[in-house]
């Protein structure tokens, strides 16, 4: 079986967003840390960083294009589409 694997090209402008989110987030945490409920702080803290992870950068880094003999596989994170060359 002949496959050809293609990983996603991701531009700069998706980086740039993504590090500003990220720069939102680190600003708000040192922000409302100094406000007194540390702990409640730093659960919001980590479940948006997880979030942001897992919505914005954890897809495009696995994203991948299977070309296969009769079709064209997608990977992207827990989602996997194939679409038959005859369809397109």
């Amino acid at each position: 079986m002949d496959k050809k694997v293609y990983k996603s090209n991701v531009g700069l402008m998706y980086f740039l967003v993504s590090l500003i989110i990220a720069a939102i987030l680190i600003g708000s945490f040192l922000y409302t840390r100094d406000n007194g409920n540390v702990i409640v702080t730093s659960i919001a803290f980590i479940v948006a960083a997880a979030i942001h992870y897992f919505v914005l950068i954890y897809p495009v880094i696995i994203t991948k294009y299977v070309l296969e003999t009769d079709r064209l596989v997608i990977h992207c994170g827990i989602y996997k589409n194939e679409i038959a060359f005859h369809d397109i």
